[in-house]
């Protein structure tokens, strides 16, 4: 469940999860522009917290396997993901990728998590 819920966060459509897709009006252009700040501020502190969490939650679980497919969500363009991570914070992401990559490897499968 907990899992679930996580995914839906990173995976929220219509743009995203804290993407304002309302339409602008004239007369309150700068508390829109104020609002999408805040928005993508908040997009850029959430979502890699929100990621690394869901990455200990699966290892947790011993579903390494899923975090490797967390990367590829990370680096699609549909979701575009990537572009609210700091470089530490991607680091740190793709850290905790190649320990559930390291893991796979250790329980006889390929470090993407198929039989060998």
């Amino acid at each position: 469940a907990v899992k679930q819920l996580l995914f839906n966060v990173l995976l929220f459509p219509d743009g995203g999860w804290l993407v304002d897709t309302g339409a602008q009006t004239g007369e309150d252009r700068s508390e829109y522009t104020l609002r999408q700040h805040q928005l993508s501020k908040l997009r850029n502190l959430c979502i890699p917290k929100v990621t690394l969490l869901l990455l200990n939650v699966m290892s947790e679980m011993n579903e390494h396997a899923g975090c490797i497919e967390l990367a590829d969500t990370i680096a699609t363009e549909q979701y575009s993901l990537y572009s609210v991570f700091s470089k530490e914070r991607l680091r740190e992401v793709y850290k905790k990728i190649c320990e559930s990559s390291v893991a796979l490897m250790d329980q006889k499968k390929d470090p993407w998590g198929y039989p060998r």
